[in-house]
């Protein structure tokens, strides 16, 4: 691959809607803290990095180098949240 960027491009919001007699209607959600996103943020690295092992786009050593990183800045795929 010469220089693959692969993302996925999305929108996520921070709640639910819902159909009423008025139109939709936002349920905000509550309880994300910094440790819950945090905790999303490593588990999903962690799948993607195995997915990319197992299908040989990268190698194990690499893998381990990128789970090793310590801030959300370091990993592309995932945006900062410091």
């Amino acid at each position: 691959m010469l220089n693959a960027h692969l993302h996925y491009p999305s929108c996520l919001i921070d709640g639910v809607f819902t159909q009423t007699d008025n139109g939709l209607r936002f349920y905000e959600t509550v309880g994300f803290t910094q440790k819950v996103i945090q905790t999303a943020q490593e588990t999903i690295r962690k799948r993607l990095l195995g997915l990319f092992v197992r299908r040989d786009l990268l190698s194990s050593d690499e893998s381990e180098r990128m789970q090793s990183w310590e801030t959300a800045a370091d990993f592309p795929c995932m945006p900062g949240l410091e």
